[in-house]
């Protein structure tokens, strides 16, 4: 009879852990959503979700995605681009790269981790415009 309630005991922590995995991923998700909505207005045209891949080189403020993705956003290459997450912004030079996936942005090692974020987590690109002067 130990056994049992050692296995139900088991089992039910065994779900617990994986329902709290989903709900932590969900809750991400939804963080880094609201964090790019604050800093843009949404518009299909200039929203993107890329895949952080690793840089082999570790020199930092540069990112490379395909070229089709620079067209896209209507940038040349050298162009500043913002970077987001949840957890903050950057802003780098961007070049092409036809050799990354249309879906993966190469991030440099220390940008990464100003970024807060892990290889193969989601960013969110766009364009930047530079700061508006008031008058």
């Amino acid at each position: 009879m130990t056994n049992i309630k050692k296995k139900d005991g088991r089992k039910e922590k065994k779900e617990k852990a994986a329902s709290l995995y989903e709900n932590t991923n969900r809750l991400n998700v939804k963080r880094s959503i609201k964090a790019a909505q604050g800093m843009v207005q949404l518009n299909k045209e200039t929203m993107n979700w890329l895949k952080v891949k690793e840089s082999p080189i570790t020199k930092n403020g540069v990112a490379r995605v395909h070229s089709n993705v620079l067209k896209q956003l209507g940038l040349t290459q050298g162009k500043n681009i913002a970077i987001s997450c949840g957890n903050g912004s950057i802003l780098v030079h961007v070049y092409a790269d036809t050799l990354i996936e249309e879906d993966m942005i190469s991030l440099r090692p220390g940008d990464r981790r100003k970024l807060g974020v892990k290889y193969g987590n989601k960013v969110f690109i766009k364009p930047y415009s530079g700061v508006k002067k008031i008058n």
